[in-house]
């Protein structure tokens, strides 16, 4: 598609559900929280992904296989404390641990690239998201003995708009490049 501009709006899904509704995207990549119910959107299942626990190649817990070890450490969390930290938490409270501490909530995956390789953090994150970088040696996932629920990512947009031309072809590529991903 010579010609076309790709525009990228990175953010919570608030944000990029408003840049729909707005017509300033043509359609969202994400994961959909549990409580949706909006008439006016339509998801369409890319792929469910592994989460898991990441800091920065050379972290001193790089190799810790037990969360006990993550204790020290603040987290980045991805979605609103309210939204990520049961989950966490209920893993630290399932072993008897401290609650994790919560220093920064990011909304994108620049923010948290940047803070994990400038600091001792650590953060949940799904493995499209850090494999690049974990390749590269600028990330490392850490090999708890944890299991994290997998995340699920939809193709989301308006129900009553269909894509232009150039939305369509943007939306197929996602679809064959999520299913590398795809379990």
């Amino acid at each position: 598609m010579p010609n076309t501009l790709l525009g990228i709006v990175d953010g919570p899904f608030a944000t990029t559900v408003a840049a729909l509704r707005e017509g300033r995207a043509d359609f969202a990549i994400g994961s959909v929280p549990p409580t949706l119910e909006a008439a006016d959107l339509e998801k369409e299942r890319l792929l469910s992904t592994d989460l898991v626990i990441v800091a920065r190649q050379g972290h001193p817990a790089t190799g810790s296989t037990n969360l006990a070890d993550l204790c020290p450490y603040e987290w980045v969390v991805g979605a609103r404390v309210a939204d990520a930290e049961p989950a966490v938490a209920s893993l630290f409270q399932e072993r008897g641990l401290a609650q994790p501490r919560y220093a920064v909530q990011r909304d994108s995956s620049s923010a948290l690239l940047h803070l994990l390789l400038e600091s001792d953090m650590v953060a949940v994150a799904s493995i499209p998201t850090v494999d690049t970088f974990c390749r590269y040696g600028m990330l490392s996932i850490i090999p708890t003995d944890v299991k994290l629920s997998p995340m699920i990512q939809y193709l989301i947009k308006l129900a009553r708009r269909p894509l232009t031309t150039a939305a369509s072809i943007v939306a197929a590529e996602f679809r064959k490049a999520s299913r590398k991903y795809r379990r």
